[in-house]
């Protein structure tokens, strides 16, 4: 049969070859210019995501000195940025990830951990610039929590390395209301805890700047319990002199 086909029509097979041929080069085209085509497709959107997420960091944190938020082990997860100047929150910190739990996670921990297990004591502070300013001066088991209340979880993992927690947060209103919450966080947790009291500063970083390392020393070995701490703050408003003030 392909004899006679040949004998009657000699050219139509290689016409059909090259058909054949031409069809399936046309074929392997169109799926390479398909798969080059998702190729860029895919190259703009990650484009589009990395370029927003700049936008949305620069924006988020501007006119902020940014830190690096380390885990446990010392690895960047995060960052945290204190307000420079202007009105808004004193420190922002990076949206939470599967590898960074705000609530989960302490400002310097891994280098303070060692320290904590030698001393078997801890300070917690409210702010990173505290944390830094106190390492510098050799308070090296020093920590804060990141932009939250401090947590169950937190006090889970100091208990794991101190024995003690003293508490010394800022002493304007918003800190001692902290200190307060951070009171009844640590009663789970089991640990002695002790409050110190800053004198005439805001913040242990001012304080560290203003009277120096061993004067701040003499206000840790003078920190107060917790049943002291907060007779000290009900007797805040009460003046003592006035016999109907202390009935009251």
């Amino acid at each position: 049969m392909l004899w006679l086909y040949l004998r009657k029509n000699p050219f139509g097979i290689i016409f059909e070859i090259k058909i054949n041929i031409m069809v399936k080069k046309a074929k392997y085209i169109k799926i390479f210019f398909m798969f080059l085509f998702n190729i860029i497709l895919t190259l703009f959107t990650i484009f589009i995501i990395f370029f927003t997420i700049y936008l949305l960091e620069y924006s988020f944190f501007r006119n902020r000195l940014m830190f690096p938020i380390w885990d446990r082990n010392g690895k960047v997860v995060a960052f945290s940025a204190r307000l420079l100047e202007g009105e808004g929150p004193k420190y922002v910190n990076s949206p939470e990830l599967v590898t960074y739990k705000k609530g989960e996670t302490l400002y310097a921990f891994h280098l303070a951990k060692k320290a904590m297990r030698e001393k078997k004591a801890c300070i917690l502070c409210e702010g990173n610039m505290d944390v830094i300013s106190l390492q510098q001066a050799g308070f090296v088991n020093t920590v804060a929590p990141l932009g939250t209340a401090f947590t169950l979880d937190q006090a889970k993992l100091l208990s794991r390395y101190t024995k003690e927690i003293v508490v010394t947060l800022d002493s304007d209103a918003a800190g001692q209301k902290a200190v307060m919450r951070a009171l009844e966080t640590m009663k789970d947790s089991g640990m002695p805890i002790r409050v110190l009291v800053l004198p005439e500063c805001k913040d242990p970083d001012e304080y560290i700047k203003k009277n120096g390392a061993a004067r701040f020393k003499m206000l840790l070995e003078g920190a107060v319990s917790e049943i002291e701490y907060r007779l000290l703050r009900a007797a805040d408003n009460i003046d003592l002199h006035d016999d109907n003030a202390k009935i009251k």
